[in-house]
């Protein structure tokens, strides 16, 4: 700082040429931040399906209210997988966490959801990620 202060162009490049050279590396940011955000999203796809399941234990016996909660339950699942399958990731915890029983039980339990629910999901699952 001495140097540069007193304008002393001579020491200020005798300092750059003998000062340490030290390389970094880090992942691509465009990488690190879909990473952070694709685990954000199946934090929200886990705690969806967990609360779903919570609703389905309270209107278990009223039919009607507990198959439309299976329903959606394995519409978001489908949404969730759609966008794995988009980003070729075969697990789907792969990039969440691990899954209750209740919601691994309740999912086997789940009639085919609508189509046109799935994709809404996935394309609110995927607009979660940056472009």
């Amino acid at each position: 700082m001495d140097a540069i202060a007193r304008d002393d162009t001579a020491e200020i490049e005798r300092l750059k040429s003998t000062s340490p050279i030290k390389t970094y590396r880090e992942r691509g940011i465009a990488f690190s931040e879909t990473m952070k955000a694709l685990f954000a999203t199946g934090m929200a796809v886990e705690c969806d399906l967990r609360g779903a399941a919570l609703s389905w234990w309270m209107v278990r016996t009223i039919p009607e209210q507990s198959r439309d909660l299976l329903q959606e339950m394995a519409a978001i699942e489908g949404g969730w997988q759609a966008l794995l399958a988009d980003m070729d990731i075969d697990s789907p915890t792969a990039a969440a966490p691990p899954r209750h029983q209740m919601v691994v039980l309740l999912l086997k339990m789940a009639t085919e959801p609508e189509s046109e629910r799935v994709k809404e999901i996935h394309a609110m699952l995927r607009d979660c990620l940056p472009a």
